[in-house]
């Protein structure tokens, strides 16, 4: 922390500077490495040019990622980054040294609009100095006008990149060597001050560069006011510092939220496996209610059943206590009958026979009388 703080003083120490003309800006940038960004880019982007400006945009990503003067730019979580390859490495740049030809970008272009753009014109530059305050707006007066007629034309895309990507994408040291062997565009701008260089000059001076510096010469702060020259230095250090804690609030603040999404997913889950038990447990409930339903109901037909037997056994008895009465006086009425029956049989075997036939019969029972059989 200590030699980032010592960089950024030799840097506005020698570099504080306001543009003479609106259409060039003059001042290194200053990276921040080491700051989690959250860019992730997987393969070479497709780059669309944007109507009417020297700059590109990927229009297939869900992130806000643009080309211009021969860098990638991405803005994300309120902050700029730069970086010589699609995927990195990035470094925040401040607000005083973004290209204004990056800032004059409509915002209809930016594919993951912040929420602070939510009411401002698609077809016009996001109202920059809303957002950064009166401070950067008068060190940037007219950075929102130009003369369109004098537009530079756009960098070349670096689809020397192409080949790289994945396991294959290349280290920092290597892309410094690539990009110069392959890529000999020229800036026309200062660059943004990345790790390792020398404070306080561009990393990649041109010619084109140098003209530009010489058409809007830099302008020192007055020696006689060392005062100005120190709140200035001592206000830049602490936007870097609140760009900082900002950053890290925002990490934390997006752990908290995945925590309590987690915990929130927990609980549910929670909930829902208990609800699953109750439901269940009223299943089990419910079958053992049915299975004393029917053992009930079973019971309920045995005695029926039961009580059906018992009660046409008792029928039963009744109709035969009814009939022996009257098989009784049936049995009597036959025994009185059958001696009258007998003695008419009797008397019929003891006839005379007929005349003529010579007396009666003689029985053949040894002389016997007929009673006496």
């Amino acid at each position: 922390m200590k030699s980032r703080m010592a960089l950024l003083v030799l840097l506005l120490t020698a570099g504080l500077y306001r543009p003479a003309a609106a259409d060039v800006q003059i001042g290194v940038g200053i990276a921040l490495p080491g700051i989690r960004v959250g860019i992730n880019v997987p393969s070479y982007p497709d780059l669309a040019p944007v109507p009417g400006y020297p700059v590109y945009y990927a229009p297939n990503l869900a992130m806000n990622l643009f080309f211009y003067d021969g860098e990638y730019w991405a803005f994300s979580d309120d902050n700029w980054y730069s970086s010589a390859w699609y995927d990195g490495p990035w470094n925040m740049v401040e607000p005083d040294y973004v290209p204004y030809y990056l800032l004059r970008v409509p915002v209809g272009y930016y594919r993951r609009p912040p929420a602070f753009f939510r009411g401002w014109n698609r077809g016009g530059p996001p109202r920059w100095d809303q957002r950064w305050g009166n401070n950067w707006r008068d060190r940037h007066q007219g950075w929102d006008r130009w003369n369109h007629s004098a537009e530079p034309g756009r960098a070349p895309l670096p689809a020397y990149q192409r080949r790289y990507s994945g396991s294959h994408y290349p280290a920092p040291g290597e892309q410094r060597t690539l990009k110069n062997r392959y890529y000999r565009y020229q800036p026309r701008g200062p660059q943004p001050q990345r790790p390792g260089a020398q404070p306080g000059h561009p990393q990649r001076p041109g010619a084109q560069h140098a003209a530009a510096r010489r058409q809007a010469p830099m302008v020192r702060t007055p020696p006689g006011r060392p005062q100005a020259q120190m709140q200035r230095q001592q206000a830049q250090k602490r936007l870097v510092q609140q760009r900082q804690q900002q950053a890290q609030q925002r990490q934390a603040q997006q752990r908290q939220v995945q925590q309590r999404q987690v915990q929130q997913r927990q609980v549910q889950q929670r909930q829902q496996q208990a609800q699953r038990r109750q439901v269940q447990q009223r299943q089990v409930q419910q079958r053992q209610q049915q299975a004393q339903r029917r053992q009930v109901q079973q019971r309920q037909v045995q005695q029926r059943q039961v009580q059906q037997r018992q009660m046409q056994q008792r029928q039963m008895q009744q109709r035969q206590m009814q009939q022996r009465p009257v098989q009784q006086r049936q049995m009597q009425q036959r025994q009185q009958q059958a001696p009258q029956h007998q003695a008419p049989r009797a008397q019929g075997h003891a006839r005379p026979g007929p005349a003529g036939h010579g007396g009666s019969k003689k029985p053949n029972n040894g002389g016997h009388p007929p009673g006496d059989r």
